[in-house]
């Protein structure tokens, strides 16, 4: 099958800018030595990852 040229999909040919993000829960916005919070069955969000969000916000 032939590699596809996939320029046609990048950010400049839909607007221009990134309007979304997508990251997974676990080790990327979580930290594994913080403990697992009861009341809402999950580690909280790191200070850092939480810092770096909404710097791209």
């Amino acid at each position: 099958m032939p590699e596809r040229d996939l320029t046609e999909f990048r950010a400049a040919a839909h607007g221009g800018t990134i309007t979304h993000i997508v990251v997974d829960y676990g080790r990327t916005l979580t930290d594994w030595a913080d403990p697992v919070d009861l009341d809402l069955g999950m580690r909280p969000v790191s200070t850092a990852a939480r810092d770096a969000m909404l710097a791209v916000a």
